[in-house]
């Protein structure tokens, strides 16, 4: 695109570039981020998450990371494979189960819940779980109009769910990453980050989803993971949880640790 034309050029994003130490190094940003400065220069004002929320424009985050254990069995060498992370201990049955039981505590209390996970696998993995508690109201959508359901243990298509999450007749929505931004859920009460990973843009956007004021309270929920005794995992809630601080502005009386479902 030719904007050989354009005099002044004003861009607004929550996330246009990842978060720098040093603007000015061009080594730290990804192409797509340089074509985005190369259009609209660099970033001249940053407002964070934090300050939105201290001047009443955002809700009132609360941050719940959930106890997991994470000790999942992993041979001594695939400590440093993140390929069997992920499947055996990101996804393990105990975390799946985990994040399901807390999906159903919020919707139970009549809060509208979005779990973000990374694939399709996972989310029909959650539909399954959610399905076993009888849990009536889950719906996934992986994009493109596509959404599924489970009934008795049978993964099946579903109708639009995100107009079903904005009627309340689903309660709890299963989506993967084509919802990490640019989603319009205006009664959004708890975001589950069951992807957490250690990227800002997908924290933050993530994040970004509960945070509009219009909800069953003031209050948006965030639940996280500890991931305590895997290394990598651990690092990336460490990473997380510095952000939830120092960029949303979560102060320490409204984070919950190593949370339990009893």
């Amino acid at each position: 695109t030719s904007f050989s034309n354009i005099e002044y050029a004003i861009g607004l994003s929550a996330t246009a570039v990842s978060e720098k130490c040093d603007y000015s190094m061009i080594s730290e940003y990804s192409i797509d981020e340089l074509k985005i400065i190369g259009c609209l220069g660099p970033v001249r004002v940053k407002i964070t998450a934090g300050d939105l929320i201290e001047k009443g424009s955002l809700a009132t985050p609360i941050l719940i990371r959930m106890l997991n254990y994470a000790n999942e069995p992993i041979p001594e060498n695939e400590y440093n494979n993140w390929h069997r992370i992920s499947s055996d201990v990101l996804r393990s049955p105990t975390r799946n189960r985990l994040t399901a039981k807390s999906a159903m505590f919020f919707a139970k209390q009549n809060r509208q819940v979005l779990i973000l996970v990374n694939t399709i696998q996972w989310a029909r993995d959650l539909l399954r779980f959610l399905d076993s508690y009888k849990m009536s109201g889950v719906c996934a959508s992986y994009g493109g109009g596509v959404y599924e359901e489970c009934h008795n243990g049978h993964i099946q298509k579903a109708e639009n769910g995100i107009d079903r999450f904005k009627t309340r007749d689903v309660s709890i929505l299963i989506a993967t990453t084509h919802l990490y931004e640019g989603a319009d859920l205006p009664d959004l009460d708890v975001i589950i980050l069951a992807f957490g990973g250690q990227s800002d843009r997908i924290q933050l956007q993530g994040i970004g989803r509960a945070l509009r004021k219009s909800k069953t309270g003031k209050y948006a929920y965030i639940i996280d993971f500890t991931d305590t005794y895997n290394g990598i995992l651990r690092h990336q809630a460490d990473i997380r949880m510095s952000r939830y601080k120092s960029i949303v502005g979560i102060s320490d009386d409204r984070i919950y640790d190593n949370v339990e479902l009893k």
